[in-house]
């Protein structure tokens, strides 16, 4: 609830977390963008937005919107896609341009969504 990013060390444990603040609203997700290793993207309660920040400066570098809030994120390892649960729809984004490169729209609201690539499909609840 603090609208704050706080990313630990795993290898120094007693380290301070780098902490990334300026997020308009609490920030309910949160994933490494799998292609570049010093971005992560973020989602909001109430904020129809996708958020990248850039753990080098500790800043926001990039916002997307979106029609809805956003409530589940993945990143498909490799696959440079990811997954987002938004309202009734669940959407596929290229991780190169975070353009939208497929959606589906359900007859229920998602709050969250994986893909398995390998199989062409996808699951929501």
């Amino acid at each position: 609830m603090e609208k704050i990013l706080r990313v630990y060390d795993l290898g120094n444990p007693e380290a301070e977390p780098m902490i990334m603040e300026g997020s308009p609203k609490p920030i309910r997700n949160a994933v490494w963008h799998q292609d570049s290793p010093n971005v992560i993207i973020t989602a909001s309660h109430d904020d129809n937005a996708l958020r990248l920040w850039d753990v080098r400066t500790l800043k926001e570098v990039k916002s997307v919107p979106t029609q809805a809030p956003t409530t589940s994120l993945e990143v498909q390892t490799g696959g440079g896609i990811l997954t987002t649960a938004e309202g009734n729809a669940v959407k596929f984004w290229s991780l190169d341009t975070m353009q939208l490169v497929k959606e589906f729209t359900l007859s229920f609201p998602t709050e969250s969504a994986s893909l398995f690539a390998q199989k062409n499909c996808f699951v929501a609840g």
